[in-house]
């Protein structure tokens, strides 16, 4: 069988998605160029006098995506990532102090005296 080389130039999420993705098929010989010394593109922790920082993207939306990936190679994502729901799922804080949660479900979201039952259905 002939093998196609795939270059996937970038180790961000997608990056690797799409890198890990192709993997699945034998036609493929992947190759993942990442310029940083890391993987994780904005998925990314600073570690610095003993405290450490996220840059970036902390909050997993849609696990069933990458739990697919996991299955693709015969894999359980359990075995290997610990995901744990947090509520809120993601809270919003802006300059004047103004606070919105959000929750992983849209439905166990109430309307707040700053999110009405319009900006509720606008999510959905």
């Amino acid at each position: 069988m002939k093998k196609f080389k795939v270059t996937v130039l970038g180790g961000g999420l997608g990056g690797m998605s799409a890198a890990i993705s192709l993997a699945a098929y034998p036609q493929f010989e992947v190759t993942l160029i990442e310029k940083n010394s890391h993987l994780g593109g904005k998925l990314n922790v600073m570690v610095k006098d003993g405290f450490s920082f996220d840059l970036g993207p902390s909050i997993l939306t849609m696990p069933h995506i990458f739990e697919h990936l996991f299955v693709m190679h015969g894999k359980s994502m359990a075995d290997h990532v610990k995901i744990s729901k947090v509520s809120p799922h993601w809270r919003n804080v802006f300059e004047d102090g103004t606070i919105i949660d959000l929750e992983d479900e849209i439905s166990k979201m109430r309307p707040s005296d700053k999110l009405s039952e319009e900006d509720i259905e606008d999510l959905k």
